[in-house]
């Protein structure tokens, strides 16, 4: 009645990072940094925004854009993130590639078997298995010059606007007769701190498998009249594969970039030609295949653990007195344990000897992370005993029980040396 209007736009959720591109014009300089600036004289673009042609602030920065007509243009500055403007459509909605809930199928099998023999002896085992599989979505990759410095569209590759298929230092035309502008060549690169998603990367899918399993087989069974003991070997498992489709390997992504032939990267999502004295966007642009698999890549991550061991153990009476029983216990144990953290090469990180940085990986946005193993090998031995002081059967007032309870354990780490630890208690009731 009051001519409010009221939107939902829970499922239109516009991040800061962009389809379109956060982009800076410029050259490298000596010391690794990168210079951005507008072409001398400011040939071939506008100086006014927004534009359908290319309009850049005074450090080189440009946004690529939607306009009212539908068209792409150019800003100097980061679009409107209004709801009733076109210029909404700059901003990425991670709605689009993000799962709500993951699919994830599970099974489990298990099976115990028991037997007695002869003269008391118990056999016992049982094997379980547990596998599941779970697939997720997630948003494409992005990147800008803060995470991964320096990634540059090549001054001559022939998608860049601002590069040698558009100016030239006289204004000579191309080979094949299409125009250029009188200007210097410069590379294009992915602005700091505002996050591109390029329009032809895929959404992510995740996919992670686990696998855990368990066996034992032991027996049991007793010594004499009152001892009884047991024995058992011991193996379980588990492995998890981590595999992401989609990612993209940084070295691959910036060799794309320096080509200078039709198999070089596009990462505008338009091309450009020159109208007049300026450079305007001219038609939307989809990468080949072929060239995307040139860096589009899978990244993986594989973990395991396992632990095996061999133990024995028996308890029983000791000796009785007063109508109490003390009683001990002895055991011993074998235990091996293994642990694997790995991933491929260049995905945790680089190998020597490739001309990248060892101390970094070569995907976007993922963490360094080498390699890590462990593998040991456990010896211990154990004794315990209980001697009871006082009994329940003594209904001694305010006494209802005392024992006096002692215990030594031995453990050999092949990996750190041994441990010693008595204990000793009197526990009262």
């Amino acid at each position: 009645a009051n001519g409010l209007v009221v939107r939902d736009n829970d499922f239109d959720n516009r991040s800061s990072i962009t389809a379109l591109g956060s982009w800076i014009r410029g050259l490298p300089t000596a010391d690794g940094g990168f210079a951005g600036a507008r072409p001398a004289a400011n040939r071939g673009i506008s100086t006014t925004q927004p534009s359908p042609y290319l309009t850049l602030s005074a450090a080189g920065a440009f946004f690529l854009s939607p306009l009212a007509d539908g068209t792409i243009g150019s800003r100097q500055a980061a679009p409107s993130r209004s709801v009733d403007g076109v210029e909404k459509d700059y901003f990425y909605n991670v709605n689009l590639g993000t799962s709500l809930a993951n699919k994830t199928d599970r099974w489990q099998a298990a099976t115990f078997v028991d037997h007695t023999f002869g003269g008391g002896v118990e056999f016992f085992s049982d094997v379980v298995l547990y596998r599941a599989r779970s697939i997720l979505g997630r948003t494409p990759v992005g990147t800008d010059a803060t995470d991964e410095p320096n990634i540059a569209v090549a001054v001559n590759n022939p998608y860049n606007p601002f590069g040698s298929r558009f100016y030239h230092p006289q204004g000579l035309p191309n080979a094949d007769g299409t125009p250029r502008l009188v200007g210097d060549p410069a590379e294009v690169q992915f602005s700091p701190g505002v996050g591109t998603r390029v329009v032809d990367w895929e959404n992510r899918r995740i996919e992670v498998t686990s696998t855990a399993y368990r066996s034992v087989i032991g027996l049991r069974g007793k010594l004499g009249r009152e001892w009884e003991w047991e024995s058992a070997v011991l193996y379980s498992g588990a492995q998890t594969r981590d595999t992401e489709f989609n990612d993209v390997r940084e070295s691959a992504l910036r060799t794309a970039l320096a080509r200078t032939d039709a198999t070089a990267f596009n990462p505008f999502g338009v091309t450009f030609r020159v109208s007049g004295n300026a450079v305007v966007p001219d038609q939307p642009y989809s990468n080949p295949k072929s060239v995307l698999d040139s860096f589009v890549q899978v990244w993986r991550h594989d973990g395991f653990s396992a632990i095996a061991s061999l133990d024995a153990r028996a308890s029983g009476p000791v000796l009785r007195y007063w109508g109490n029983t003390a009683s001990a216990a002895v055991g011993a144990e074998y235990r091996r344990e293994q642990f694997l953290d790995t991933r491929p090469a260049y995905v945790g990180s680089n190998p020597p000897g490739v001309g990248l940085n060892v101390d970094d990986n070569d995907y976007l946005v993922a963490s360094y992370a080498p390699n890590s193993t462990g593998n040991r090998i456990v010896y211990s031995g154990y004794v315990e005993t209980i001697i009871p002081v006082f009994s329940p059967q003594r209904k001694i007032p305010l006494l209802y029980s005392l024992e006096l309870t002692g215990s030594a354990r031995y453990e050999n780490y092949s990996d750190f040396g041994t441990t010693n630890r008595p204990t000793a208690g009197l526990p009262w009731k």
